[in-house]
């Protein structure tokens, strides 16, 4: 902010001093118009206004620091699911523990189904109780999805879960079309900052799912339908 307030000063005084100086007198005849003094200081009225008025706008949160690259973004799939198979994904940064379940449940097996159609493209892991407490815990982790620097984390469909009798059913709602838009600063707010455009550059991450199943000591799970595991 201290940069781009000394910014907006030096160009005001480069202004100021054209106007004045002694080497536009060649071209005085130019700047004695009335229209070029208005529009002089009606632009530097202009700047001022709007460095002022940017500044007292509130940043959105889901506005993030900087882009999330290719290569960052394989490291955290592979970290991610590193720390998913070693049981350490609730410690593990940028992980997300987004919803969980508990059911009651006293049956010798399980089947785990997609509720539609489609398949859910979902990592399943199951981790074996040392007791039978006839309950099944579910938990479901993901990272921060982002579009540029957008974080678009809540537009992305999470799963939901549902037990009928003996089978788990996995489900999403249902495909809403969903807009975003990033809007740039103008000439008179850019032109004081290194920013890029909505399209250069631009890269969507969609964090990794998986959902952790701690079943029953003894609870055999026969089944995949329609899942990705």
């Amino acid at each position: 902010m201290m940069l781009s307030l000394f910014l907006l000063m030096i160009i005001i005084l480069i202004i100021i001093a054209i106007v004045k100086g002694v080497g536009i007198r060649q071209y005085r005849w130019f700047f004695e118009g009335g229209r070029t003094k208005w529009f002089l200081a009606g632009y530097v009225l202009l700047l001022i206004i709007s460095f002022c008025t940017y500044q007292l706008i509130p940043k959105e949160k889901e506005v993030i620091g900087s882009n999330i690259s290719q290569l960052e973004e394989e490291q955290f799939y592979n970290d991610f699911h590193d720390a998913a198979l070693k049981g350490e994904l609730h410690s593990f940064d940028g992980a997300v523990r987004a919803e969980e379940w508990v059911f009651d449940y006293d049956e010798p097996k399980l089947h785990l189904k997609s509720k539609y159609s489609n398949p859910i493209s979902v990592s399943v892991i199951t981790e074996q109780k040392p007791t039978n407490d006839k309950t099944i815990e579910a938990y479901y982790y993901t990272g921060v999805s982002t579009s540029g620097n957008i974080d678009i984390t809540d537009a992305i469909s999470r799963i939901d879960l549902e037990l009928h009798g003996t089978t788990l059913e996995l489900m999403r709602a249902e495909v809403v079309d969903k807009h975003f838009a990033q809007f740039i600063q103008e000439f008179t707010i850019g032109q004081f900052y290194d920013q890029q455009s909505f399209l250069n550059g631009h890269h969507t991450h969609i964090a990794p799912e998986i959902l952790i199943l701690k079943i029953p000591e003894g609870l055999e799970v026969v089944d995949y339908a329609n899942v990705l595991r």
